[in-house]
C-alpha cells in the first residue's frame, strides 16, 4: 500500500477536516496492517501526525471564523446603539419643537393677521405716494411757469423802449402778484415734497414690519418642516434598526452553530493528539471510533457556513474510516 502524501489544505475548516479524515483513514489502514503483523509503524506515526496537523489547521480556521463573527456582532451592537441614540435624539428634538410650536402658534397666527394688515397699509401708502408725486410734478410745473413769467415781465419792464411800445408802467403790483404766486406755489411744493418724504419713511417702516412678520411666519413654517423631516428620519432609523436586528439575529445564529462546530473540532484534535501517545491498539481503535462518530456529527454546517464543497469528500473519508474501525470493534 502506497503511503499517503501529507499535503495540508488550509482553504477552510471543511477542506482541512476532509484532508485530516483522509490521513486518519491511512493511519487506520496502517494500524490494521500492524495488527496483522505487517509492520508499518513508521507510516502509521507519520499519518497520525499529518492528521493532527490538518485538524489543528481546521480548528484554527474555525476559530478565526468564530472571531470574525464575534467582531461582526460587536459592530452590529455598536451600530444598533448609534441608531438608538440617534432615535432618542430625534424624539427629544421633536418634543422640544412641538413645545416651541405650541407656544408660537398664537404668535404666528397674530403675525399672519398683522402681515395681511401691514401689506394692505403698504399698498395704500404706495398708492398715496403715487398721487402725491403726481401732485408734486404739477406744482413744480406751475411754480416754474410763474417764475418764467415773473422773469420775463421783469426783463420787459426794465427795457424802456419795449415798455413804451407796450405802454407798460413801472407799477410793481404785477411783479408783486407774480412773486406771491411763485412763493405760494413754492410753499405748496415744499409741503408736497415733505409729504413725499414722510410717505417714503412710512413705506420703509411698513416694509420692515412686513419683512419682520414674514420672518416670523417663515420661522414657524421652517420648524414645521423640521418636524416633518425628523419624522422621516425616525422612519428611516426604524427601518435601519429592523435591518440591523435581522443581521444580528442571522450572525448570532451563525455564531452559535460555528461555536458548536468549533467545540466539537477542538475535541477531535484532542482525541487525535491522544492517539500519538497511546500504544494500546484496543484503546486506539476505541478512540478512532469516537473520532469517526464525532466527525459524522459535524454534519452539513461546515459546508453551509464556510461556503465549501469538500463536504462530500469529508463524508466519504469518514465512512471509510468508520468501515475500517467497525471491523476491529
Amino acid at each position: 500500500m502506497a503511503p499517503a502524501t501529507c499535503r495540508l489544505r488550509e482553504e477552510c475548516p471543511e477542506c482541512a477536516i476532509a484532508a485530516g479524515a483522509c490521513s486518519l483513514v491511512s493511519f487506520a489502514e496502517c494500524l490494521q496492517c500492524d495488527s496483522m503483523g505487517m509492520g508499518m509503524g513508521q507510516d502509521k506515526q507519520r499519518h497520525i501526525v499529518c492528521a493532527s496537523n490538518k485538524l489543528e489547521a481546521a480548528e484554527k480556521k474555525s476559530k478565526e471564523h468564530l472571531d470574525t463573527l464575534k467582531e461582526q456582532k460587536k459592530e452590529l451592537l455598536l451600530e444598533r446603539k448609534r441608531l438608538e441614540d440617534e432615535e432618542k435624539e430625534k424624539e427629544m428634538h421633536i418634543g422640544q419643537l412641538n413645545i416651541t410650536l405650541a407656544s408660537a402658534k398664537k404668535m404666528m397666527e397674530k403675525a399672519q393677521s398683522m402681515l395681511g394688515t401691514a401689506e394692505w397699509h403698504l399698498h395704500e401708502v404706495r398708492e398715496q405716494l403715487k398721487k402725491v408725486k403726481k401732485k408734486e410734478k404739477c406744482e413744480k410745473v406751475q411754480r416754474n411757469f410763474i417764475l418764467v413769467v415773473l422773469f420775463a415781465y421783469t426783463v420787459i419792464v426794465s427795457i424802456e423802449y419795449i415798455r413804451d411800445a407796450l405802454k407798460l408802467s413801472r407799477d410793481n403790483q404785477v411783479a408783486i402778484l407774480l412773486s406771491v404766486l411763485a412763493a405760494s406755489f413754492q410753499a405748496s411744493l415744499y409741503a408736497t415734497q415733505k409729504a413725499v418724504q414722510e410717505l417714503k419713511v412710512s413705506i420703509r417702516q411698513l416694509e420692515d414690519k412686513v419683512s419682520e412678520f414674514k420672518q416670523e411666519v417663515d420661522a414657524f413654517e421652517k420648524q414645521k418642516k423640521e418636524i416633518r423631516n425628523d419624522h422621516r428620519d425616525q422612519q428611516r432609523i426604524s427601518e435601519e434598526m429592523d435591518r440591523e436586528r435581522e443581521k444580528f439575529s442571522e450572525v448570532n445564529k451563525k455564531e452559535e452553530v460555528v461555536k458548536e462546530y468549533h467545540s466539537l473540532l477542538s475535541l477531535l484534535v484532542q482525541m487525535v493528539n491522544s492517539i500519538q501517545n497511546d500504544s494500546n491498539h484496543d484503546d486506539i481503535w476505541d478512540t478512532l471510533n469516537e473520532i469517526s462518530q464525532s466527525m459524522m456529527q459535524l454534519g452539513k454546517e461546515g459546508a453551509m457556513y464556510f461556503g465549501c464543497s469538500a463536504g462530500e469528500e469529508k463524508t466519504k473519508q469518514v465512512r471509510r474510516l468508520k468501515g475500517i474501525v467497525d471491523k476491529f470493534l
